[in-house]
């Protein structure tokens, strides 16, 4: 059990989860505080000034911190996968980690764990398989770059605890945006052959899953942060047109036209990912949303 009063220090405060990571954080009486490239607060949150490009970190920013929570990354679909884009993507999370791990060992600290964010891209496109945290990785650019993403917290001297990431629910932001915006104007866009399984996960409960990690100190390693429902990409899709547009026209986009719109990028819509949560129930974790149609209600009735 934790007996100090614990201080979460988060990098990637700002973000569709670290947001709703904070509000939850502060209604259970932790105490947060913010790495930023700005020292200036933010909502109402302490936040100390850090630069991974230069590796870079204000050490007050360490004071009274038990728990770091590492949430910082380009986004994966912030632009088109260009060379200099991909060296963008994977630099900022090799960056964030070394000058985190730079800090804990070069200052005094009373850190006692970190828990960072990964994905499941690391498995690549894998059909129907049910994917486990000791399933092998995959291929391709997203694998590649969550392989050495996890293997930056390898020297940490502190419990670690990565979450692998699934498709994050939430009308804020993250996948589910660019997905529901055709719906709304009468077009149910189904990529592919609509049967990838797309694994999800409510805002709430990765948030809540950071919190439960936070809190047991018997949690170690990777593991799947997803729903325990992996649903197939049409059905996904029928079910998001059945909250926001019933009316909306269903039209296939098949694999070849994705292929010349995204090019590489387009792994990140039909990508095979079915991956399983048991390990991170078998730690102790209730899910609050493990239904899909629920999950997407709750979302869109808010």
């Amino acid at each position: 059990m934790m007996n100090q009063k614990p201080h979460i220090l988060i990098a990637g405060g700002t973000g569709l989860i670290g947001s709703r990571l904070t509000t939850l954080l502060l209604e259970e009486g932790f105490q947060v505080s913010y790495l930023s490239r700005e020292a200036k607060t933010k909502n109402g949150i302490p936040t100390y000034q850090w630069n991974p490009a230069t590796k870079t970190l204000d050490a007050s920013a360490l004071v009274g911190i038990t728990h770091i929570v590492n949430l910082a990354g380009e986004s994966i679909a912030g632009s088109r996968w260009s060379d200099s884009f991909k060296e963008k993507i994977i630099k900022s999370r090799l960056d964030a980690s070394a000058t985190l791990l730079n800090a804990l060992l070069s200052n005094e600290n009373n850190v006692k764990a970190i828990i960072g964010s990964s994905a499941i891209g690391i498995y690549g496109d894998r059909s129907d398989e049910l994917l486990f945290e000791e399933s092998k990785s995959g291929n391709g650019f997203l694998s590649e770059t969550v392989i050495k993403w996890e293997s930056s917290y390898d020297h940490f001297p502190i419990r670690k605890v990565l979450l692998r990431t699934g498709i994050v629910l939430s009308k804020n932001g993250g996948a589910l945006v660019p997905m529901a915006t055709p719906i709304k104007f009468g077009i149910t866009p189904l990529l592919g052959s609509g049967k990838q399984y797309m694994s999800w996960i409510h805002i709430d409960d990765i948030c809540k899953m950071y919190i439960h990690a936070i809190r047991n100190e018997s949690m170690v390693g990777v593991y799947n942060a997803v729903a325990p429902t992996a649903i197939h990409h049409h059905a996904f899709m029928l079910s998001l047109r059945s909250v926001i547009n019933k009316i909306s026209i269903p039209i296939p986009i098949p694999s070849f036209l994705l292929n010349i719109m995204m090019g590489e990028q387009k792994s990140i819509v039909l990508d095979s990912i079915n991956a399983s949560a048991n390990k991170i129930i078998k730690s102790g974790y209730e899910f609050h949303f493990t239904n899909l149609d629920i999950a997407l209600d709750e979302i869109y009735a808010k």
